[in-house]
């Protein structure tokens, strides 16, 4: 079952990566997120990221994929 009002991440054309269920959406920059706890005063490290989503997640920024068109000969 499609989402009503629009297709599931599988199928978006900024859906990359896919990993067994999962894989990241590229709608917009990766994202800051830290990668360690601060711990005894020092600062963590720093990364940016892709959102992970679900192969069966959705949104309303969904952009059906486009099937590659093989050479048609219209002779």
């Amino acid at each position: 079952m499609t989402h009503p009002s629009w297709g599931y991440c599988k199928d978006c054309l900024y859906y990359k990566d896919p990993d067994e269920g999962t894989g990241l959406c590229t709608r917009y920059a990766p994202r800051p997120k830290m990668l360690a706890e601060l711990k005894g005063g020092q600062n963590a490290d720093n990364a940016t990221v892709w959102p992970v989503v679900s192969d069966e997640d959705g949104c309303g920024e969904f952009q059906q994929v486009e099937e590659e068109k093989g050479d048609v000969n219209q002779d």
